[in-house]
């Protein structure tokens, strides 16, 4: 599996550098406008701009790489090199959603990296670490760490981390059903879009006809989730493995024919 893994990571390497230098390009200038002083410029926004745009949309960007790098290898002449691969169909597609999921993990990572750090640069340019300005740093800490917002921001996580996997098992469900039944067809995106919308739909009602209310669910858990907000992951969850297991299965039946 890790074989795989490294093996997806460098042939999708060059574009994540590129956002990468992208973004550190953008940092690069917020810090020299920054240490300069230098609020209100030209320079200043655009740091800003690419920074907001850039960690925003370096993961969105990676994940439909990924896609589009599988809806090309099983759309091409060479598409039967996929399966004489010692792999199983689990593995491959396996590989393909651990890795997306470490990216995102690593933006998301990086984002809050840069976000922390310019921040406090910002209040010690401006302001300084004055005994007064901790304090109010020690109220906001203390009011991030109170149990309601510990709530908002696990219940946002684990929400937008549930959606992201159903997110690409929809999408990749739709581009095996498609290269199992239309492959090499024309208006094969569109067919894969139509797909894609249909399975969304379809994951979407399920989701907000949950028969759950919106009271706390375990002790353990009670100042942190919601039964609804834990129900929808789950089976979000759930959805999500089913897709992978279908799509899996029908790659596999397709190596053997």
């Amino acid at each position: 599996m890790m074989h795989l893994i490294k093996y997806e990571w460098k042939k999708t390497l060059f574009l994540k550098l590129f956002l990468l230098a992208v973004v550190l390009i953008g940092e690069a200038i917020f810090l020299f406008c920054a240490f300069t002083r230098d609020f209100d410029s030209l320079a200043m926004n655009v740091s800003i701009l690419i920074l907001s745009l850039g960690l925003m949309l370096s993961p969105i960007i990676s994940i439909l790489q990924n896609l589009s790098l599988l809806q090309r290898e099983l759309n091409c002449k060479e598409a039967y090199m996929l399966y004489l691969t010692p792999h199983n169909s689990f593995t491959i597609l396996g590989a393909k959603w651990i890795l997306s999921l470490m990216e995102t993990v690593i933006w998301t990572a990086l984002a809050v990296a840069f976000a922390t750090i310019d921040t406090l640069l910002l209040i010690h340019v401006t302001f300084g670490f004055t005994p007064d300005v901790m304090a109010r740093l020690n109220e906001l800490v203390q009011v991030a760490l109170t149990p309601k917002t510990l709530q908002i921001v696990l219940q946002i996580c684990f929400l937008f981390f549930a959606g992201l996997l159903q997110f690409e098992s929809i999408a990749v469900i739709a581009i095996v059903l498609q290269a199992t039944f239309l492959h090499w067809k024309r208006g094969s995106g569109f067919v894969i879009l139509v797909l894609y919308l249909l399975l969304m739909y379809l994951s979407t009602t399920i989701l907000m006809h949950l028969p759950f209310s919106s009271y706390m669910l375990f002790p353990f858990a009670g100042s942190y989730l919601s039964m609804r907000a834990l129900g929808q992951v789950l089976v979000s969850l759930l959805l999500s493995a089913a897709y992978f297991v279908i799509s899996a299965l029908l790659l596999e039946k397709k190596r053997n024919i």
